[in-house]
């Protein structure tokens, strides 16, 4: 072999042995990304959650109202938030709000439609099964 045989055999190697780092370089920067990308999604998930729970916590230590419209909405907005807030961050008012059912159970009455129930019952439990199942996919996520 001569030196210029040499010469470019050192280059072919020098340029398989960049290529070989490059691609470890784009190996390590991608799987960085992912994990601040996940970081990121936790975070916004989490600032959701605190605003979800001072809702709540406004709602719960409004002290009630005299007007029947009234009380019945920040009724249903408290135990809307609570369901979506879960055992989770809520674990008390959760157990309350499912009346010691599971998501599945809820669920399963609503796809019968128990005629012991009225509609606006079903529609309640239709929404909060909702809610379980939207917040339970967000957490999956992560």
């Amino acid at each position: 072999m001569t030196i210029g045989d040499w010469v470019q055999v050192v280059a072919v190697l020098a340029a398989i042995s960049a290529s070989l780092v490059a691609l470890r370089i784009a190996t390590t920067d991608r799987r960085t990304q992912r994990e601040i990308a996940r970081s990121d999604r936790e975070h916004a998930r989490l600032i959701l959650e605190l605003e979800y729970a001072l809702r709540l916590s406004e709602n719960l230590n409004h002290g009630g109202s005299t007007d029947p419209a009234e009380t019945k909405r920040l009724g249903a907005e408290a135990m809307a938030l609570a369901a979506v807030l879960g055992e989770r961050w809520v674990p008390h008012y959760y157990t309350h709000l499912m009346d010691g059912r599971t998501v599945d159970q809820i669920a399963e009455a609503v796809e019968t439609k128990a005629d012991h129930m009225p509609e606006w019952v079903q529609w309640r439990n239709e929404a909060t099964v909702a809610a379980q199942r939207i917040a339970a996919r967000l957490n999956e996520s992560d």
